[in-house]
Protein backbone atom coordinates (compact mmCIF):
# COMPACT_ATOMS: atom_id res chain seq x y z
CA UNK A 1 0.00 0.00 0.00
CA UNK A 2 2.89 2.56 0.77
CA UNK A 3 4.24 1.34 -2.84
CA UNK A 4 1.10 2.33 -4.25
CA UNK A 5 1.02 5.15 -2.55
CA UNK A 6 4.49 6.70 -3.51
CA UNK A 7 3.11 5.54 -7.53
CA UNK A 8 0.54 8.74 -7.31
CA UNK A 9 2.44 11.07 -4.65
CA UNK A 10 3.83 13.30 -7.79
CA UNK A 11 -0.06 13.65 -8.64
CA UNK A 12 -1.06 14.57 -5.81
CA UNK A 13 -2.86 11.01 -5.19
CA UNK A 14 -2.75 8.75 -2.48
CA UNK A 15 -3.37 4.65 -2.01
CA UNK A 16 -6.57 3.41 -0.75
CA UNK A 17 -7.27 -0.29 0.51
CA UNK A 18 -9.91 -2.52 0.36
CA UNK A 19 -11.09 -5.60 1.25
CA UNK A 20 -13.81 -8.31 1.06
CA UNK A 21 -14.40 -11.48 2.62
CA UNK A 22 -16.11 -14.99 0.97
CA UNK A 23 -19.30 -16.16 2.36
CA UNK A 24 -18.86 -19.65 3.89
CA UNK A 25 -16.75 -20.39 1.34
CA UNK A 26 -15.17 -23.72 1.78
CA UNK A 27 -18.64 -24.98 0.96
CA UNK A 28 -18.60 -23.88 -2.83
CA UNK A 29 -15.69 -26.03 -3.20
CA UNK A 30 -16.69 -29.56 -3.88
CA UNK A 31 -14.02 -32.43 -3.15
CA UNK A 32 -12.53 -34.95 -5.76
CA UNK A 33 -13.91 -38.21 -5.81
CA UNK A 34 -10.34 -40.41 -5.02
CA UNK A 35 -10.60 -37.67 -1.88
CA UNK A 36 -13.95 -38.36 -0.20
CA UNK A 37 -12.16 -41.01 2.12
CA UNK A 38 -11.09 -38.50 3.94
CA UNK A 39 -14.11 -37.01 4.42
CA UNK A 40 -16.10 -39.42 6.12
CA UNK A 41 -18.38 -38.78 9.39
CA UNK A 42 -20.56 -40.93 11.77
CA UNK A 43 -23.67 -39.39 11.77
CA UNK A 44 -26.77 -39.61 14.58
CA UNK A 45 -30.00 -39.53 12.99
CA UNK A 46 -33.53 -39.67 15.06
CA UNK A 47 -34.73 -43.12 15.02
CA UNK A 48 -38.12 -43.48 13.00
CA UNK A 49 -39.12 -46.19 15.57
CA UNK A 50 -41.52 -45.49 18.99
CA UNK A 51 -38.63 -45.85 21.27
CA UNK A 52 -36.46 -42.57 21.37
CA UNK A 53 -33.42 -43.94 19.76
CA UNK A 54 -30.75 -42.69 17.04
CA UNK A 55 -29.18 -44.93 14.81
CA UNK A 56 -25.47 -44.39 13.47
CA UNK A 57 -24.76 -43.50 9.58
CA UNK A 58 -21.74 -43.06 7.52
CA UNK A 59 -22.37 -39.63 5.79
CA UNK A 60 -19.76 -38.08 3.26
CA UNK A 61 -19.53 -35.04 2.84
CA UNK A 62 -18.61 -34.30 -0.91
CA UNK A 63 -17.78 -30.50 -0.14
CA UNK A 64 -14.83 -28.53 1.87
CA UNK A 65 -15.59 -27.75 5.58
CA UNK A 66 -13.52 -25.38 7.84
CA UNK A 67 -11.83 -26.82 10.46
CA UNK A 68 -10.09 -29.39 8.13
CA UNK A 69 -6.39 -29.54 7.96
CA UNK A 70 -7.07 -31.00 4.36
CA UNK A 71 -8.75 -27.76 2.80
CA UNK A 72 -6.67 -24.73 3.29
CA UNK A 73 -3.95 -25.78 0.59
CA UNK A 74 -6.41 -26.67 -2.10
CA UNK A 75 -8.80 -23.79 -1.32
CA UNK A 76 -5.85 -21.41 -1.78
CA UNK A 77 -5.58 -22.83 -5.05
CA UNK A 78 -9.12 -21.82 -5.98
CA UNK A 79 -9.14 -18.31 -4.89
CA UNK A 80 -5.29 -17.42 -6.47
CA UNK A 81 -7.37 -18.47 -9.70
CA UNK A 82 -9.60 -15.94 -9.04
CA UNK A 83 -7.42 -12.81 -7.84
CA UNK A 84 -5.80 -13.60 -11.51
CA UNK A 85 -8.68 -13.19 -13.15
CA UNK A 86 -9.62 -9.97 -11.06
CA UNK A 87 -6.39 -8.67 -11.91
CA UNK A 88 -7.32 -9.20 -15.61
CA UNK A 89 -9.85 -7.39 -15.15
CA UNK A 90 -8.41 -4.35 -13.28
CA UNK A 91 -5.60 -4.59 -16.22
CA UNK A 92 -8.26 -4.63 -19.04
CA UNK A 93 -10.01 -1.77 -16.75
CA UNK A 94 -6.24 0.29 -16.62
CA UNK A 95 -6.15 0.15 -20.03
CA UNK A 96 -9.50 1.57 -21.12
CA UNK A 97 -9.27 4.21 -18.57
CA UNK A 98 -5.41 5.23 -18.54
CA UNK A 99 -3.59 6.63 -15.02
CA UNK A 100 -3.23 10.63 -14.71
CA UNK A 101 0.39 11.32 -16.50
CA UNK A 102 2.32 11.53 -13.37
CA UNK A 103 1.46 8.17 -12.31
CA UNK A 104 2.49 6.98 -16.15
CA UNK A 105 6.08 8.69 -15.12
CA UNK A 106 6.32 6.26 -12.10
CA UNK A 107 5.47 3.36 -14.75
CA UNK A 108 8.76 4.62 -17.21
CA UNK A 109 10.92 4.78 -14.79
CA UNK A 110 10.04 1.28 -13.00
CA UNK A 111 9.91 0.05 -16.61
CA UNK A 112 13.36 1.45 -17.30
CA UNK A 113 15.00 0.09 -14.03
CA UNK A 114 13.54 -3.72 -15.36
CA UNK A 115 15.55 -2.95 -18.49
CA UNK A 116 18.36 -2.21 -16.19
CA UNK A 117 17.84 -5.09 -14.41
CA UNK A 118 17.80 -2.90 -11.36
CA UNK A 119 14.17 -4.62 -10.78
CA UNK A 120 12.60 -7.89 -11.16
CA UNK A 121 10.82 -8.73 -14.55
CA UNK A 122 6.75 -8.48 -14.34
CA UNK A 123 3.88 -6.53 -14.48
CA UNK A 124 3.96 -6.54 -10.33
CA UNK A 125 6.73 -4.17 -10.59
CA UNK A 126 4.84 -1.53 -12.75
CA UNK A 127 1.20 -1.73 -11.35
CA UNK A 128 0.51 1.00 -8.81
CA UNK A 129 -2.08 -1.78 -7.37
CA UNK A 130 -2.16 -4.37 -5.71
CA UNK A 131 -4.30 -7.46 -4.77
CA UNK A 132 -4.11 -10.62 -2.59
CA UNK A 133 -6.32 -13.53 -0.90
CA UNK A 134 -5.85 -15.34 2.16
CA UNK A 135 -8.31 -18.10 1.85
CA UNK A 136 -11.54 -16.53 1.84
CA UNK A 137 -10.09 -13.00 2.58
CA UNK A 138 -9.06 -10.70 -0.35
CA UNK A 139 -7.48 -7.36 0.03
CA UNK A 140 -5.78 -4.39 -1.84
CA UNK A 141 -4.47 -1.44 -2.69
CA UNK A 142 -5.06 1.45 -5.55
CA UNK A 143 -5.24 4.66 -6.16
CA UNK A 144 -7.71 7.40 -5.83
CA UNK A 145 -7.82 8.97 -9.10
CA UNK A 146 -11.24 9.62 -10.77
CA UNK A 147 -12.11 6.69 -12.95
CA UNK A 148 -15.75 6.21 -14.83
CA UNK A 149 -18.01 3.69 -12.94
CA UNK A 150 -18.83 0.61 -15.11
CA UNK A 151 -22.48 0.60 -14.80
CA UNK A 152 -22.42 -3.41 -14.26
CA UNK A 153 -20.49 -2.52 -11.52
CA UNK A 154 -22.36 0.17 -9.71
CA UNK A 155 -24.90 -1.56 -7.72
CA UNK A 156 -22.23 -3.23 -5.68
CA UNK A 157 -21.77 -1.31 -2.35
CA UNK A 158 -18.68 -0.18 -0.55
CA UNK A 159 -19.09 -0.73 2.76
CA UNK A 160 -18.96 2.83 4.04
CA UNK A 161 -20.72 2.50 7.23
CA UNK A 162 -17.59 -0.59 7.98
CA UNK A 163 -15.14 2.13 6.64
CA UNK A 164 -16.49 4.49 9.36
CA UNK A 165 -16.74 2.13 12.19
CA UNK A 166 -12.72 1.71 12.29
CA UNK A 167 -11.61 5.16 12.07
CA UNK A 168 -11.20 5.33 8.29
CA UNK A 169 -12.85 7.52 5.48
CA UNK A 170 -14.63 5.76 2.87
CA UNK A 171 -13.48 5.82 -0.52
CA UNK A 172 -15.50 8.21 -3.31
CA UNK A 173 -18.27 5.97 -4.97
CA UNK A 174 -16.01 7.13 -8.71
CA UNK A 175 -12.17 6.63 -6.97
CA UNK A 176 -10.06 3.83 -9.18
CA UNK A 177 -9.67 1.64 -5.94
CA UNK A 178 -13.55 2.03 -5.65
CA UNK A 179 -13.98 0.40 -8.52
CA UNK A 180 -11.07 -2.12 -8.42
CA UNK A 181 -13.16 -3.79 -5.23
CA UNK A 182 -15.99 -4.01 -7.63
CA UNK A 183 -14.12 -5.99 -9.91
CA UNK A 184 -12.99 -8.23 -7.54
CA UNK A 185 -16.75 -8.67 -5.95
CA UNK A 186 -18.08 -9.05 -9.71
CA UNK A 187 -15.19 -11.72 -10.46
CA UNK A 188 -15.87 -13.69 -7.60
CA UNK A 189 -19.67 -13.41 -7.69
CA UNK A 190 -19.31 -14.83 -11.22
CA UNK A 191 -17.42 -18.18 -10.06
CA UNK A 192 -20.29 -18.41 -8.03
CA UNK A 193 -19.00 -17.71 -4.48
CA UNK A 194 -21.08 -15.31 -2.42
CA UNK A 195 -18.88 -12.01 -1.33
CA UNK A 196 -20.12 -11.07 2.67
CA UNK A 197 -21.81 -7.75 2.30
CA UNK A 198 -21.31 -6.52 6.11
CA UNK A 199 -17.51 -7.47 5.43
CA UNK A 200 -17.03 -5.17 2.39
CA UNK A 201 -14.75 -2.01 2.81
CA UNK A 202 -12.87 0.42 0.84
CA UNK A 203 -11.02 3.27 2.03
CA UNK A 204 -8.42 4.69 4.34
CA UNK A 205 -8.84 1.78 6.84
CA UNK A 206 -9.62 -1.56 6.44
CA UNK A 207 -9.90 -5.01 8.46
CA UNK A 208 -7.99 -7.64 7.03
CA UNK A 209 -7.35 -11.10 8.39
CA UNK A 210 -8.47 -9.62 12.11
CA UNK A 211 -6.23 -6.41 11.83
CA UNK A 212 -6.92 -2.94 11.62
CA UNK A 213 -4.90 -1.28 8.29
CA UNK A 214 -5.11 2.38 8.26
CA UNK A 215 -2.84 4.21 5.53
CA UNK A 216 -3.25 7.21 6.39
CA UNK A 217 -1.89 6.44 9.54
CA UNK A 218 0.68 4.16 8.19
CA UNK A 219 -0.27 2.15 11.27
CA UNK A 220 -1.45 -1.85 11.75
CA UNK A 221 -3.20 -2.22 14.84
CA UNK A 222 -6.00 -4.84 16.62
CA UNK A 223 -9.43 -3.10 16.51
CA UNK A 224 -11.14 -2.89 19.80
CA UNK A 225 -14.13 -5.80 19.29
CA UNK A 226 -11.02 -8.38 18.85
CA UNK A 227 -8.47 -6.35 21.35
CA UNK A 228 -11.34 -7.46 23.69
CA UNK A 229 -11.54 -10.84 23.47
CA UNK A 230 -8.05 -11.25 23.42
CA UNK A 231 -7.37 -9.52 27.13
CA UNK A 232 -10.63 -11.40 28.02
CA UNK A 233 -9.27 -14.75 26.91
CA UNK A 234 -5.20 -14.02 27.80
CA UNK A 235 -6.96 -13.18 31.67
CA UNK A 236 -9.41 -16.15 31.69
CA UNK A 237 -5.80 -18.36 30.98
CA UNK A 238 -3.70 -16.47 33.60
Amino acid sequence: AAMVGEAGAEGGLRAELYCFDLSSAYRFAQLQLRDWWQHVFLWLLPDQGLAPRRRAVWIIDAHGAFGGAYMPQRFEGITNLGIAAARDEQDAFDAANPYPPEVRAWQAERLALQRDGALPPGPEQTRPAYLQVYLDDGAGAALNDTVPVPPALAHIPLGELATRTLGGTPSAHDSRAAVYLRIAVATFERLGFVVEVTKTECGSAIVNLGFRVRIDAGRIDCPLPKRRIMLRDIHALR
